[in-house]
């Protein structure tokens, strides 16, 4: 599903796939993302992704996240929650923004224990303990790491909840909020990346790499 908000800032997430949590096909989000660029937007958040050794069929989304670097579009997404060092596709392509969830420790912001560990990750922003307002069923980790197990739980309030997937839209709306356009310079594939990588740095509950 693609989702146009704000008027620059698009969001890309999926539930097609309930048993593969956290997944999407490559069709449904190179479709997504050039849906969102046909629409003019100046993000795009992507909270969805698989391990990096499946990224070789991913040959559409690569060109579709090709084009809107080509079009001055961040891209940004998530690294997901496995606490593992298994690289997670959009988020390891040089031109993509690679966000991890950071937690409140005390008096001191660092990065949340259920990130993925891989290298190349930019930048943790908050994603721990946030209280949104949810309505409908989803599914819910729970268990120890390498034991966790999905089950579906209705939803009508407030619910606690934690993962890189709400960390990503904080990222992108600082980004955005810092101007991050400003900061690029030169015509290297990552360059959007590298300018919002640099506003984002030293903000509050932002922790880097």
């Amino acid at each position: 599903k693609a989702t146009f908000v704000a008027e620059d800032i698009g969001i890309i997430w999926d539930a097609t796939q309930p048993q593969k949590h956290g997944q999407i096909t490559d069709s449904t989000l190179s479709k997504a993302i050039s849906n969102l660029l046909d629409k003019g937007v100046e993000i795009i958040t992507i909270t969805a992704g698989g391990p990096v050794g499946q990224g070789s069929s991913m040959l559409a989304t690569r060109k579709a996240v090709e084009r809107a670097t080509e079009e001055e579009v961040l891209v940004v997404a998530s690294i997901g929650n496995d606490r593992k060092p298994n690289p997670i596709y959009p988020a390891v392509w040089k031109e993509v923004l690679a966000v991890g969830a950071s937690e409140l420790i005390g008096n001191a912001w660092t990065k949340a224990d259920f990130n993925n560990t891989f290298d190349g990750i930019d930048v943790y922003a908050p994603g721990s303990h946030v209280v949104p307002f949810v309505k409908g069923a989803y599914k819910v980790s729970s268990g120890p790491p390498n034991e966790t197990t999905f089950n579906e739980v209705d939803f009508d309030g407030e619910a606690e909840i934690a993962g890189t997937s709400f960390a990503v839209p904080i990222a992108a709306g600082a980004a955005a909020a810092r101007s991050y356009r400003s900061k690029v310079q030169g015509a290297e594939a990552d360059r959007l990346r590298v300018a919002a990588r640099a506003v984002l740095d030293g903000l509050p509950g932002f922790v880097s790499q």
